[in-house]
């Protein structure tokens, strides 16, 4: 992440994010995944061994991508509330 923005010199490198990111990434991630789960339970389909690898390798690579989405948000959300306290951090 750049220190500081090119844009507005808004103090980007000392954004608190903390845990907020990935918890929301996976909160949308995993909420997509729910329905499939929900279905093959229901239907009684057991996947082999390769597909859920992949499905998993999906999950993941789309939280990695959801992630850099979701810090973005969080601070995005931090600057407009004033999250940033020049004296604390």
């Amino acid at each position: 992440m750049h220190p500081v923005c090119a844009v507005c010199a808004a103090p980007l490198g000392r954004m608190p994010a903390d845990d907020a990111p990935p918890y929301l990434a996976m909160l949308v991630v995993l909420h997509l995944a729910v329905p499939f789960v929900v279905i093959s339970a229901k239907t009684g389909y057991h996947p082999g061994v390769a597909m859920v690898a992949a499905l998993l390798a999906v999950l993941v690579l789309a939280c990695l991508v959801s992630l850099r989405m979701a810090k973005g948000a969080v601070i995005g959300v931090l600057l407009k509330l004033g999250g940033v306290d020049e004296g604390v951090l």
